[in-house]
């Protein structure tokens, strides 16, 4: 017998998401879109994305609604729409990079600020997953000799980011 977990009631979740979002948490509405030949899988990828984005790390409250698929030509769309609160803007934009909606509102704060530190993180977030998606893209057109040395030059580029990353926490201890 499946147990329902208890709904929380609207105004202590409100107050739960201000106390967090006063703790540098980010609270977003972000818009998803799926297309296929099928309306079950179209619905149920979805379901399985919002089921999948809830685990992920820094996200606080996941809570997803999505509209039936309707057809057009032979195929479905489905749209959904999720109130996320994520522990912070980084782990906001690592959602956005590894689930592409195709909007995002940021609900509060009304102002997002970063240090220094945060945005280099937010950045090389970014550049890594430009760099997962080349190897994705490369690993398709390569022959297998031409990936392996592309794999060796990219497990090069992570050393040599690692030690300048490390550098640059060294400089930034001494100051």
């Amino acid at each position: 017998m499946d147990e329902k977990k208890p709904e929380i009631d609207e105004r202590k979740l409100r107050d739960m998401f201000r106390q967090a979002v006063e703790r540098g948490a980010i609270e977003s509405v972000i818009h998803f879109d799926a297309h296929g030949t099928r309306k079950d899988a179209v619905e149920n990828a979805m379901i399985d994305m919002i089921s999948r984005m809830n685990k992920e790390l820094g996200v606080l409250y996941c809570k997803g609604e999505i509209d039936e698929a309707m057809e057009n030509n032979d195929l479905y769309s489905c749209a959904a729409e999720v109130h996320l609160l994520t522990t912070n803007y980084n782990a906001l934009v690592n959602i956005a990079i590894k689930y592409a909606p195709i909007a995002v509102e940021i609900r509060a704060p009304g102002e997002v600020k970063l240090t220094a530190e945060e945005a280099q993180i937010n950045i090389l977030d970014i550049a890594q997953a430009s760099q997962d998606f080349a190897k994705v893209f490369f690993e398709k057109i390569m022959n297998t000799e031409d990936f392996a040395k592309f794999n060796q030059q990219m497990e090069n580029r992570a050393k040599l980011g690692e030690i300048l990353r490390n550098k640059a926490a060294a400089e930034k201890k001494k100051d």
